[in-house]
């Protein structure tokens, strides 16, 4: 949506993943466990996500861009002892040159 010399975007998205996706990235085999990192096994998780992303052109050939992003996991990924909280927030700002 266009906001003076601004083009701004919104995004929402959903991704589910199976449980040897969760497992392979989350879980923690007997092997690994110790007594600060126990043992789990993934289950099929989530993940919902929301993001503004915003241009602005600053010449011709130049233009900013700059977002955010925000994520949230499902418990079946966030209880895993290797994961530290249920969200993620993730920011940019860049430029672009348009040849």
């Amino acid at each position: 949506m266009p906001y003076r010399n601004w083009d701004i975007y919104l995004n929402a998205g959903l991704t589910l993943y199976s449980s040897q996706v969760t497992d392979y990235y989350v879980g923690i085999d007997a092997s690994e466990a110790n007594e600060f990192r126990p043992q789990f096994t993934g289950q099929a998780g989530a993940r919902i996500q929301f993001e503004l992303f915003a241009q602005l052109p600053i010449s011709e050939s130049w233009t900013f861009n700059a977002g955010i992003s925000q994520s949230y996991y499902s418990s079946n990924i966030a209880d895993s002892p290797i994961v530290d909280s249920q969200g993620a927030t993730q920011m940019m700002a860049g430029v672009l040159y348009v040849f």
